[in-house]
């Protein structure tokens, strides 16, 4: 067995920024339309995930994103319990 080797920079966990709010809608829209990891049937679009973003972020939660050399590959938020319906 041969350990996995990371080729370049290593990927990075900082806090999420406005900017990067078209990345997280592509990502989300992707597990919407493809998977059952959310209840949701319609992707949100920018807009409203970034009043998501607002909403999370002005309570003092985290949203942070893990990106790499080239773009934002992932994300992950901490929000209220049952902020909306499932």
């Amino acid at each position: 067995m041969s350990a996995t080797r990371i080729v370049g920079p290593a990927p990075r966990i900082r806090d999420a920024v406005e900017f990067d709010i078209l990345c997280i809608t592509e990502i989300y829209a992707h597990y919407v339309e493809t998977s059952v990891a959310t209840f949701e049937e319609t992707p949100p679009d920018k807009f409203e995930i970034a009043a998501r973003f607002i909403r999370v972020t002005e309570q003092g939660l985290p949203w942070l994103v893990v990106e790499d050399a080239a773009s934002v590959q992932g994300y992950a938020h901490a929000a209220p319990f049952r902020d909306r319906s499932a």
